[in-house]
């Protein structure tokens, strides 16, 4: 158990560790550390969940238009002109999991400002 605190602490994953007080007793928790252990700065920031989601896109920048892939990568499903934007769902290694016009897929991470 004491190895998930370090493990969700790092820049990777982005979240803070709650739990280690002593006084008043509080028990493990993982928060969003940026915006603090509340949804209050989210709700005022943002105001709906749709608002919210629009800031997770990002540019498809490589110079032409690139395809998304299903998940074994064995076709494409769709192709992303040029400096269109996708929805970022998220990232592992080389590849982000996207969501454009409806259609979800993997792109190239390295492809995506």
């Amino acid at each position: 158990m004491k190895k998930i605190p370090k493990i969700a602490k790092t820049k990777s994953v982005g979240l803070s560790w709650g739990g280690d007080w002593t006084s008043p007793v509080d028990i493990p928790h993982f928060y969003l550390g940026e915006w603090g252990d509340t949804p209050l700065y989210l709700k005022k920031k943002y105001r709906d969940y749709d608002t919210f989601r629009k800031s997770w896109t990002v540019k498809v920048s490589n110079g032409k238009e690139l395809r998304i892939w299903n998940r074994t990568k064995t076709r494409a499903i769709r192709k992303v002109p040029n400096g269109k934007k996708v929805e970022v769902m998220f990232v592992k290694g080389k590849y982000a999991k996207v969501r454009y016009r409806g259609t979800v897929g993997y792109m190239k991470s390295a492809y995506l400002k």
